[in-house]
């Protein structure tokens, strides 16, 4: 987790006008902080509270498009891949 650039610390206390960027699931979310809540809330709350970068987003939908794409080349098996599948797959990962 980044805050304004720079890794942030558990002590960090983040300011309305910073900018958050954290990696979820392997996913870039670049988000700014708009507002500090005044107590704990729900989550509709909070995403009240900061809005994410649209050139964020489009990266992030490319990168899980690319996924998919890669996924669809994969051999399909019927089960846990064999001795042989596996070699398949460990040398077109390489490749």
């Amino acid at each position: 987790m980044k805050v304004n650039g720079e890794r942030a610390k558990s002590g960090n206390r983040v300011m309305p006008g910073d900018t958050v960027e954290l990696v979820k699931n392997q996913l870039l979310y670049r988000l700014s902080v708009l507002a500090l809540p005044a107590r704990r809330g729900s989550a509709n709350e909070m995403a009240k509270c900061y809005e994410e970068d649209a050139v964020s987003q489009q990266e992030r939908q490319e990168l899980m498009n690319k996924i998919k794409e890669d996924r669809k080349q994969m051999p399909r098996t019927r089960g846990k891949p064999d001795k042989h599948t596996r070699r398949m797959l460990r040398e077109r990962s390489r490749g």
